[in-house]
């Protein structure tokens, strides 16, 4: 298995080995004119048995967390060093979001979601309702809700500081991948059921599931066919879209109408993040049993 990062958008593609990840807060330092490609040397590198399943960038920047199936951890970006790791001996670590405020870490640990303090580790809260693996997470733009996609073809969405769950969206084909609020909080973006199919002397047809829901109404308002990887911008008038070919669609969110169709280096896209200031898109590719 390869796993790439290709940053999309504006600039020349940049490669990286993370399968999922977030933007950290814009640097402060003047942007050059012309992007020129470079070799980047990382502050922080791990040497682990298991592969990365998630790594989120806290808003303001102060703090990586990350974690494979085992273990999970948090980082401090100035100086590198660790601010605390915790063992997961009970299950494996599928998902993680960090808190608008930086402040909780929900972390899909096997079948339940735990709320765990992002200075310590600590755990706070665990929501237990799925009835499979917790594959997807995201909390909404002012922090109050949490959404949970599971491999039981559910989403579920959590009252943050209660811990109660709200309500359970089913009728999902397959396992719900991803998950992503608008920036506004009143519409929840779901993927699932991605794939393609290979026939002999014609193209490959691919599959997948989009689908947005209302928060008010609790229905469907729209799908889109052919992806199973979602994300919203920040300023709320566009969203992406990915699926099992490595392409990357972005969307006008008034119409919902197609843009614009990129093409990364890899197959099957399995993580899209915009840049704070919208203008970039880093998406995670996994190449599994395929050639690039």
């Amino acid at each position: 298995m390869c796993v790439l990062v290709s940053v999309l958008l504006l600039g020349p593609v940049r490669h990286g080995f993370l399968p999922t990840l977030t933007f950290s807060a814009p640097s402060k330092a003047r942007a050059e004119k012309k992007a020129t490609p470079r070799r980047i040397k990382p502050f922080l590198q791990l040497s682990q048995n298991s592969p990365v399943n998630g790594v989120v960038f806290s808003s303001d920047g102060k703090f990586v967390a990350m974690g494979d199936g085992k273990s999970l951890g948090s980082w401090d970006i100035a100086t590198g060093k660790s601010r605390w790791t915790a063992d997961l001996k009970e299950s494996d670590l599928n998902a993680l979001a960090v808190s608008p405020d930086g402040k909780l870490l929900a972390c899909g640990e096997g079948r339940a979601i735990k709320l765990r303090k992002s200075a310590s580790g600590e755990i706070e809260k665990s929501l237990v309702g799925h009835f499979g693996e917790v594959r997807s997470l995201a909390f909404s733009p002012e922090g109050s809700l949490l959404a949970s996609g599971s491999e039981d073809r559910s989403v579920m969405l959590w009252e943050v500081q209660t811990g109660h769950l709200r309500w359970r969206f089913g009728g999902f084909e397959e396992a719900v991948e991803s998950v992503a609020f608008s920036m506004d909080g009143r519409t929840l973006m779901t993927g699932y059921g991605g794939g393609f199919t290979a026939t002999p002397g014609r193209p490959l047809e691919v599959y997948g599931l989009v689908k947005l829901w209302s928060i008010q109404s609790r229905r469907v308002k729209r799908t889109l066919e052919g992806a199973n990887v979602v994300s919203f911008s920040p300023e709320g008038n566009s969203a992406a879209t990915g699926d099992a070919l490595g392409q990357v669609r972005l969307w006008d969110t008034r119409a919902w109408s197609c843009q614009r169709v990129l093409k990364g280096q890899g197959h099957w896209v399995s993580s899209l993040s915009f840049s704070p200031n919208g203008k970039m898109l880093a998406a995670g590719y996994c190449n599994d049993g395929i050639g690039e």
